[in-house]
């Protein structure tokens, strides 16, 4: 064995075949596949590990979980939207009465392309006679001064 080579308690050791790898955390040994890839501009193939399970005198605990593909995943985003639904102070609200939800809606979705917000379902901004650029500015001063009041 090569003086660089890690030596384990023989119920680790008889799973360190080729292919296979042994990791310790804490008193824990963790099974992984090994295998290898190729980066550009690195000179050698680098190492990948996929967690296989975790170690015990008894044999290996298999990993339950399933790994997914993300390519076919959209993200959308949420927490902006809602923030600033939430946030929305009434003195911004009273003025534009009842289409104030609809004026909302068309301000996040300027400001956040990808928002949870549905553009369909929104009125054309032609409907309504509001500067939004101005009100977007009125209501992130409004939400800005009531959150410093929170504090």
């Amino acid at each position: 064995m090569p003086a660089t080579e890690k030596r384990y308690p023989d119920w680790v050791q008889k799973y360190r075949t080729q292919g296979k790898t042994v990791k310790k955390k804490g008193d824990a040994y963790y099974l992984y596949k090994r295998t290898s890839k190729r980066v550009p501009g690195k000179k050698y193939p680098q190492p990948v590990d996929t967690y296989i399970g975790i170690i015990t005198p008894e044999g290996i605990v298999e990993s339950k979980k399933k790994k997914i593909s993300m390519t076919d995943i959209e993200v959308w985003e949420y927490g902006f939207s809602k923030a600033v639904m939430d946030l929305c102070p009434e003195g911004w609200k009273q003025p534009l009465g009842d289409d104030w939800e609809d004026v909302l809606r068309i301000i996040i979705c300027d400001w956040s392309e990808r928002s949870w917000l549905k553009k369909e379902g929104i009125r054309n901004k032609d409907d309504f006679r509001c500067q939004f650029n101005a009100q977007a500015g009125s209501l992130s001063r409004r939400i800005f001064s009531k959150s410093t009041r929170l504090i």
